[in-house]
């Protein structure tokens, strides 16, 4: 159990080194890592954690209470037919766990959550000193568009903008109102100007359907190396409207009223059938609507 291991493991790899390569997948990586250290790993000092506590849990019902030992417990039993590898400690289960809390997880958390000279870093990038805030403003729902080129509304989308200087997880935030979405875990905006020239780094382009998104005749398209995450439910009314931005605990973080521009079909009511003359009611139909006669 190696407790100081770097971040950037399976070096050799191809594959990975092309995705290290890119400076804002850093970003976002060591952002998704401080999250995650702070609400599972937890800080140092956490003596009864999320992790530990799962693992006496699960190691309670294969190794009871040494105080009242059965050698017909799943540990026991398992121990008996392979035995223990001449390599490793003749641990039983409920001790190897206490062995992987004290010589583990204490000394990970002290690494991981260093700060200052031999602090941690994914390809150069550090993780970051604080747990994330988060607060209104902090991401912006920057634009819209409600009405596709070609009426095609397969091709809605709306653009969340990274106001801050640091990346953004976003992980379990929702977008509500017209629309409905919840970001997956993971989903991290890294900071950036949001322009062409940059690659559009800082913005995410919610979609209604991605595959129809990366289609559309005219930016933003597909083939812009833009960031790009869906589907969501529901559909942008031409009508007008409001989308709202919430974070993982309910706190609003942006909302974006749109006047909208309905078209003459959608602004005035059609008649699309009219019953001139409808069937006599059926015997079991007059009894049942008591008053009404036929004239």
């Amino acid at each position: 159990m190696y407790t100081n291991n770097a971040l950037s493991a399976g070096v050799g790899s191809r594959f990975y080194n092309v995705v290290w390569a890119i400076p804002e997948m850093r970003q976002m990586f060591v952002r998704r890592m401080r999250t995650l250290m702070d609400t599972l790993l937890q800080p140092p000092g956490s003596t009864d954690g999320i992790f530990e506590t799962k693992m006496r849990e699960i190691v309670a019902t294969v190794d009871p209470d040494p105080a009242d030992p059965s050698s017909w417990t799943d540990g026991d039993l398992d121990a008996a037919r392979w035995g223990f590898h001449t390599n490793f400690v003749a641990n039983r289960p409920r001790e190897e766990v206490e062995r992987v809390v004290t010589n583990y997880f204490w000394p990970r958390r002290a690494f991981l959550f260093k700060t200052g000279s031999g602090r941690p870093t994914f390809n150069g990038v550090p993780i970051p000193d604080a747990a994330q805030t988060n607060v209104p403003g902090m991401v912006a729902i920057d634009s819209l568009d409600f009405l596709p080129m070609g009426n095609t509304q397969s091709n809605e989308y709306v653009v969340l903008r990274n106001t801050t200087g640091q990346a953004v997880d976003i992980s379990g935030w929702q977008v509500k109102g017209q629309i409905g979405y919840t970001f997956k875990p993971g989903t991290v905006i890294p900071a950036g100007s949001g322009l062409a020239s940059t690659n559009y780094i800082g913005l995410l382009h919610l979609v209604k359907d991605a595959r129809s998104f990366r289609s559309r005749a005219s930016g933003p398209t597909g083939g812009q190396r833009r960031f790009v995450q869906g589907n969501y439910d529901g559909q942008l009314s031409a009508r007008g409207g409001t989308v709202n931005l919430y974070d993982a605990t309910n706190l609003l973080i942006a909302t974006y009223t749109y006047a909208g521009a309905p078209i003459p079909s959608q602004q005035y009511l059609r008649i699309t059938e009219i019953q001139y003359h409808p069937a006599d009611p059926s015997a079991a139909e007059s009894a049942a609507i008591i008053g009404v006669s036929a004239v």
